[in-house]
């Protein structure tokens, strides 16, 4: 009875292994299907952030008088509403939140949203991220939406109001469309408040309503553990389905994505194995009943036949020292004379059929003949293991580990074997492999800081040679910047309590080139010594970012810094002016005549010519200055470390001289187009970085009403004209106009 107990708690053991394993296996899936729509959203939710964060740019450009400032503004949000069409409804306020630009609609214009939640929120925050509320919805449509809004800020960074649009949560219900889901399966998406904003079912059947803040109390634990991802298991109050669910956060947006996948439909295949391994366990159970009461009854009846009993219970014994695996033994002729039940069942025939039939019925990989003398040439008391291949009853192939001995018994010589199907285990080690040693990402294992395993995508990320050892690489796949020994010791308390540790970092591949490594290491080991590294190359994500913060700081049609950079690098430049005691000036040049180019040639021959005229002040100026756009034909010089007061006067007409010059417009011919520019010192004018923008402004100002073609210096009662431009010639054979005033 204990050895029965001891086979039925084997299998037990056995069972919640496996079940486990299916389990993790189910928790991968939802894991991967959580970041993947979670990337998918967060790639979504940038984009609309990168145009309303253009349509806020749009009010720091400058403009001549507010119905200038309104156009501009208008034509940014229509511009924006077609490059964002799920984003309706996109308006502006002001800081006390009225609505007061709208682009083509003037429906809305007017509108007090002073007192709406997402308008408090901008008010109160320190970023200019996009910011969220919460779902509303429109009766008149019969839609949920959610209100998106990015913060309005001046050139001193002060509240101005917001960009404000509606985003159809039907949008997010089309992403989640386009994903096949099984009937159980389930795809969400909830605000990091927990508020509901799409969930739907692979039936969609009774979904869960918009909306709602209602969770399961698992996943409400998970979220106390790990608030940004993880994984629980709960049955959903809605559809009555007990789901393995995980979650994602989409950061930096308060969003996160949900993935549900059945746990009956997990476990599903796990329940077949796990009536076989009870069968199992249940026929080794009696059958070590029924030794024992056979045994038992031989000991009392001592009789002629206690020999044939003692030799039935030897081999009786024999299979159930290898009850979990198929045992059979062949005697010398290679013929069955004994088997176990899971023997039988694993190659799929009836044990009566199989009882006296020779190897050569299930194992094919030789004739008869050889197989019999193989068998009649194994050494006695020698233990064998070696992996064949068996033909079950349906004709289909597994992979089988066999464990043999010969032995003789009462001078018989038998030959036990022990048989285990290790098809699924092989197809496991193949999948292992396969994802181990994939192209895409790079893992490292390390032993006390030392490399000792790289799968082929290492290699790629680093240009290394296929052919090179583990030992000639090393060095390259742990170089000292990467730091892992000292990141070891620093978060050894993280890797002991088995939390990952994560960094990006600047690495360089064989040829020198650099690379961006998203990198995460675990242990492997409980005392940390054996750590796992995953390594994901990121070099075209930093690429990215790096475009759009220059796209932040750079005029678009002509490469200039814009206001933005303009003041950051005026900031930089007079506190450097103020330790080292240099001067520093700051120009405003303007265009003589652009608008009559504009309305003569169109906008294309204006954006040559600014582009043509941008790169002539960059040519006259010197190489530690800055050039910049502010809008229209405007351009701001910011002139550092002058010698003296002079040289930025040389520097500016220099500028004038060569704006001067005919501009060659292709099909246009050349055309005369003069420039007037006001200057502004510091500190003989000002020492106040934005006093001295006005006081250049000013001065250029003072510059038009003189006459045009002019250099003006703010405090100076009269221009300085360094000599006049061209006059305007009529048209001739190489087709030169002249620009309108």
């Amino acid at each position: 009875m204990l050895a029965a107990l001891l086979v039925l708690a084997i299998a037990g053991y056995a069972l919640k292994v496996s079940q486990d394993t299916y389990l993790q296996q189910g928790q991968m899936l939802v894991t991967g299907r959580a970041d993947d729509f979670r990337q998918e959203v967060t790639t979504n939710l940038e984009r609309i952030t990168l145009a309303m964060r253009h349509v806020a740019l749009a009010n720091l450009r400058d403009a001549t008088d507010p119905e200038a400032r309104r156009r501009l503004i208008d034509e940014s949000l229509r511009e924006h509403m077609t490059l964002v069409p799920e984003v309706t409804h996109l308006r502006q306020t002001d800081a006390n939140g009225v609505v007061r630009f709208q682009g083509a609609e003037r429906s809305s214009l007017g509108q007090q949203l002073g007192q709406d939640p997402v308008f408090i929120q901008a008010r109160g925050a320190h970023h200019d991220g996009l910011l969220m509320g919460e779902p509303q919805f429109d009766r008149a449509q019969g839609r949920w939406k959610l209100p998106l809004a990015y913060r309005v800020e001046d050139h001193a960074g002060r509240f101005q109001g917001i960009v404000i649009g509606e985003l159809d949560l039907v949008y997010f219900d089309r992403m989640i469309d386009r994903r096949q889901l099984d009937p159980m399966d389930s795809l969400a998406l909830r605000s990091t408040q927990l508020t509901l904003l799409s969930r739907q079912t692979g039936r969609d059947e009774r979904a869960q309503p918009i909306g709602t803040r209602r969770i399961a109390p698992p996943f409400a634990e998970a979220l106390k553990t790990a608030p940004l991802r993880g994984a629980f298991t709960a049955r959903n109050v809605f559809d009555g389905v007990e789901r393995i669910t995980a979650y994602s956060t989409a950061t930096p947006f308060p969003v996160m994505t949900l993935a549900g996948v059945s746990r009956d439909e997990v476990l599903r295949p796990w329940v077949a194995v796990a009536w076989r391994i009870g069968a199992l366990a249940a026929v080794a159970a009696l059958a070590v009943l029924a030794s024992a009461l056979l045994t038992l009854r031989a000991w009392r009846m001592q009789s002629d036949g206690t020999r044939r009993i003692d030799e039935a219970g030897r081999l009786t014994r024999v299979l159930l020292a290898a009850a979990a695996d198929g045992v059979h033994v062949l005697d010398h002729e290679g013929r069955v004379v004994e088997m176990s039940d899971s023997f039988a069942e694993m190659l799929g025939w009836p044990r009566e059929a199989l009882l006296g039939q020779h190897v050569s019925t299930w194992d094919h990989s030789d004739s008869a003949e050889h197989l019999t003398e193989r068998i009649r040439s194994f050494p006695l008391g020698q233990r064998q293991s070696f992996q064949t291949r068996h033909r079950r009853a349906d004709g289909s192939l597994i992979d089988v580990e066999i464990s043999r001995v010969a032995l003789t018994i009462d001078g018989r010589w038998l030959l036990y074997c022990a048989s285990r199907d290790i098809t699924r285990r092989l197809e496991l080690e193949a999948e292992q492999s396969a994802m181990l040693d994939n192209e895409v990402v790079g893992i490292l294992r390390l032993r006390e800081h030392q490399v000792v395993w790289a799968n082929r995508a290492i290699y790629r990320m680093f240009g290394l040679p296929e052919e090179a050892t583990l030992d000639a690489v090393a060095p390259r796949l742990v170089p000292e910047e990467m730091e892992l020994p000292a990141r070891l010791d620093a978060h050894r308390s993280d890797l002991l309590a088995g939390r990952p540790v994560r960094a990006q970092l600047q690495m360089h591949r064989l040829d020198g080139s650099p690379i961006w490594i998203d990198i995460q290491g675990t242990r492997l080991s409980a005392d940390a010594r054996d750590t796992l590294w995953v390594l994901a190359d990121i070099s075209a994500l930093r690429r990215y970012q790096d475009e759009i913060e220059h796209l932040a700081m750079h005029d678009a049609l002509t490469g200039l810094p814009n206001r933005r950079l303009l003041e950051d690098r005026l900031g930089q430049s007079l506190a450097l002016s103020r330790r080292d005691g240099h001067a520093l000036a700051v120009a405003y040049i303007d265009l003589d005549g652009f608008k009559g180019v504009n309305d003569r040639l169109g906008h294309a021959a204006g954006d040559l010519l600014l582009q043509d005229a941008a790169r002539r002040i960059l040519d006259g100026v010197r190489e530690h200055d800055t050039v910049c756009r502010m809008g229209g034909d405007e351009f701001v010089l910011l002139l550092p470390v002058l010698k003296h007061e002079e040289e930025a006067e040389f520097i500016v007409q220099r500028v004038l001289q060569s704006l001067r010059r005919p501009y060659s417009l292709a099909a246009e011919g050349a055309v005369h187009v003069t420039a007037s520019a006001g200057l502004a010192l510091y500190p003989h004018d000002t020492h106040d970085g934005e006093t001295l923008l006005r006081l250049a402004d000013a001065a250029l100002y003072q510059a038009k009403a003189a006459g045009r073609d002019q250099l003006n210096r703010w405090g100076l009662s009269e221009a300085r004209q360094d000599q006049p431009g061209p006059e305007p010639q009529a048209d001739t054979a190489d087709r030169e106009r002249p620009a309108g005033s």
